[in-house]
């Protein structure tokens, strides 16, 4: 992440020694891939307009005759949605709707549940899409030509451009806090830009097997262990089907505090405790530039559970806590908001407080 901020430092640098302003990312990378059409990128999604595709290891992602060897989770599915939407060209892309239309209607449904009478309710999570990338040769065979910080189109552009697959699944939680557990098939989060669609799914947990449509949902739990791998089998429209899988823990996940701070201080260039209360936690990254560790354009975020919580309602809903700093990071800089403060030099801090009087 580190790269990727000092490189769009670079990309805001140069372009005001060009006398051009550049107000965010987007903007940025349309002025840089704008000679690109859409016909030389058909997918509507080239993975060159990351600024750090490169240090990205894509292969987790990748397809291998009907079968990914990865063990996904909600993290790794966020990363790709994240990864894809800084890919998007462009042209109105619907294949890969906003996190407005995407997750808001999802908040408020499990917002409105309540789980511990009906059991918590989630929809299975895919993303099946094809995105191109610039060959390593498009620029010395002349098929794309790079001029002044600039992409064009040069004499056959688009053999110089290559098409890759990419599949990830989950659910919207990597732990279950129930007893009843539903995972259903809703089409609305089974996200492609591919001309094929499910038509059914397979769930298979140890020896069990459970066959899903589209819109029908089953109550897992009963049987789940600690630790679970979901093994699933997608069925397309084309006939083709993909096994994958994702994890899942059975039991409330619970981490040691010393192993919870050593990741934070890992992440963030500097944490604490506020009152010595593990509890109410903050962790900063530096802005681009800021090298004194002294705070210069401070965004604060706040994440936590209101003025006075009982213990028995947190213990309910467990499942809308985070166990660490750097998973709410990662929240909130879904769209890479925060990427975006850190590069144009704003100092983020990100505060946890779980009942943040309970200290007075």
């Amino acid at each position: 992440m580190r790269k990727s901020v000092l490189l769009f430092c670079v990309f805001v640098l140069s372009s005001h020694l060009k006398a051009q302003t550049f107000y965010d990312r987007n903007e940025y990378m349309e002025y840089v891939f704008g000679g690109i059409g859409d016909s030389t990128v058909p997918t509507g999604f080239l993975l060159n307009r990351h600024s750090d595709f490169d240090s990205i290891d894509w292969q987790v992602f990748t397809v291998s005759d009907g079968e990914i060897s990865t063990n996904f989770d909600l993290h790794l599915w966020l990363d790709l949605y994240c990864y894809l939407n800084l890919t998007k060209t462009a042209g109105q892309n619907l294949a890969l709707p906003p996190k407005e239309e995407l997750f808001y209607p999802l908040f408020t449904e499990i917002y409105s549940q309540e789980p511990e009478k009906y059991g918590l309710h989630l929809p299975i999570m895919m993303l099946d899409f094809e995105v191109n990338q610039f060959s390593d040769d498009a620029i010395s065979n002349g098929n794309i030509v790079f001029n002044d910080g600039v992409f064009s189109e040069g004499s056959n552009a688009q053999e110089g451009v290559l098409t890759k697959e990419f599949f990830c699944v989950s659910t919207f939680t990597d732990s279950v806090f129930f007893d009843d557990f539903w995972l259903r098939l809703d089409p609305k989060f089974l996200l492609t830009n591919r001309s094929r669609q499910v038509s059914g799914l397979d769930l298979i947990i140890r020896s069990d097997t459970f066959r899903l449509a589209l819109n029908e949902e089953i109550n897992i739990a009963p049987y789940l262990e600690s630790e679970n791998f979901i093994e699933t089998i997608f069925y397309f429209s084309d006939s083709t089907l993909l096994r994958t899988g994702f994890l899942l823990d059975g039991t409330i996940r619970t981490r040691d505090l010393e192993d919870e701070f050593e990741l934070e201080e890992e992440f963030f260039d500097e944490v604490g405790s506020i009152l010595d209360d593990p509890m109410l936690r903050y962790g900063i990254k530096w802005g681009c530039g800021n090298t004194f560790g002294d705070f210069k354009k401070p965004a604060i975020f706040v994440a936590g559970f209101g003025a006075s919580i009982p213990d028995l309602i947190l213990e309910q809903y467990q499942y809308l806590l985070h166990n660490d700093l750097t998973e709410y990071y990662h929240h909130f800089n879904l769209t890479h908001l925060l990427d975006e403060l850190l590069a144009t030099g704003h100092d983020v801090v990100v505060v946890r407080f779980i009942e943040p009087l309970g200290v007075l």
